[in-house]
């Protein structure tokens, strides 16, 4: 990490001079006036430079990044909210935007996807995949229900709230673009007699 810290005239901030992401030199305001907190960010900013260059950018980063950055500077930084935690939050949420009828049937399929995760149900929300999803399916499929409900169930129920996490910059993905193909509807063919 290559870069060195400056007072200018014409600010009370200090600045960082380093390559961007391009190689191209900069300076830029740490927006500091303390010089061992300007130095925290700037090493913030010369990491995102440098992974940038290497095209090793990604969410993750970025999230591990900023909480080790809030973490030095003496903020708490907000963790990633546990899968049930989050999932009973989004039922919650949407509790006054839904009927009473459909809130209930979405709690139904929210409260039997927390029960088939197990303990996984304390991890965080990225740790969702399509195989626990794939998993739970298999169990409604198992459990006697038709395909059309479990295609209601496990596609287009469960895909709200992780669309929701993923939109809102929470995890960058829970798999949930994977949701599994819908499922035949197993119409019966009509057979004529003679």
């Amino acid at each position: 990490m290559h870069f060195s810290l400056h007072k200018t005239p014409k600010s009370s901030f200090i600045y960082v001079a380093y390559r961007d992401g391009t190689g191209k030199r900069t300076l830029r305001s740490t927006g500091e006036i303390n010089r061992s907190k300007a130095r925290i960010k700037a090493e913030a900013m010369v990491a995102i430079a440098e992974a940038e260059r290497r095209r090793e950018t990604d969410k993750r980063f970025f999230d591990r990044l900023v909480s080790e950055t809030l973490s030095r500077l003496g903020h708490s930084p907000s963790p990633e909210p546990m899968i049930f935690k989050w999932l009973e939050q989004w039922l919650a949420d949407i509790q006054s935007t839904v009927s009473p009828t459909t809130h209930q049937k979405y709690s139904a399929v929210i409260e039997q996807f927390i029960r088939s995760l197990g303990d996984k149900k304390y991890k965080p929300l990225s740790d969702v995949n399509w195989e626990e999803v794939a998993k739970f399916r298999d169990q409604l499929l198992r459990s006697g229900l038709a395909p059309k409900t479990v295609n209601s169930s496990a596609r287009v129920i469960l895909k709200m709230p992780f669309r929701l996490a993923v939109d809102s910059g929470l995890c960058e993905s829970t798999g949930h673009e994977r949701l599994l193909p819908e499922f035949p509807r197993g119409r019966s063919q009509k057979v004529q007699c003679d």
